[in-house]
């Protein structure tokens, strides 16, 4: 009975962490769109969301890269929070650069896509995506965008992210 309760303890508090994480996220997203200056709102404003997609999405992606390297202890709720995690920093880092109008290009993107060609063919490439993430081109060209905007707004800031945000 007591390792019962146990279990359930810590599916509560797990998810309790989640809920909080969620909160956070809200908060942090909430207070990065707000203006003091609401003479430039509509000219800064920047408003962005996470959705229940994309969290799966991302969730997925995560989870298939830990089944094809072989991960045995696979905690889907570590999964959802490092997911969610991911997706929040992503949302700070594209109000960052819409506030300081730093953009990506499909030109900057294409040139990335090619540099990563230049090790494998195009084929194998997408092949080992799709294997590890579930991940067509579009996906992984979309992923290449937002590595590039995460590069630029860590050069704009001038301290690595992970310290950042």
């Amino acid at each position: 009975m007591d390792c019962v309760l146990t279990k359930m303890n810590k599916k509560i508090i797990i998810s309790f962490a989640v809920i909080l994480t969620l909160i956070c996220g809200y908060f942090v997203i909430k207070f990065m769109l707000s203006n003091q200056n609401t003479a430039n709102r509509s000219e800064n404003s920047h408003t962005v969301s996470i959705n229940k997609k994309e969290l799966q999405t991302e969730s997925s992606r995560l989870y298939n890269f830990y089944v094809y390297s072989k991960q045995t202890n696979i905690n889907k709720v570590q999964i959802e929070k490092d997911s969610l995690n991911r997706l929040i920093e992503d949302k700070i880092v594209e109000i960052y650069a819409g506030r300081n109008h730093i953009t990506v290009s499909e030109e900057e993107v294409a040139q990335r896509y090619k540099q990563i060609l230049q090790t494998k063919t195009e084929s194998a490439l997408l092949s080992q995506l799709n294997q590890m993430y579930g991940m067509n081109k579009n996906d992984y060209l979309q992923v290449l965008k937002t590595d590039i905007l995460r590069e630029k707004v860590q050069k704009a800031v001038g301290i690595p992210l992970s310290k950042w945000i």
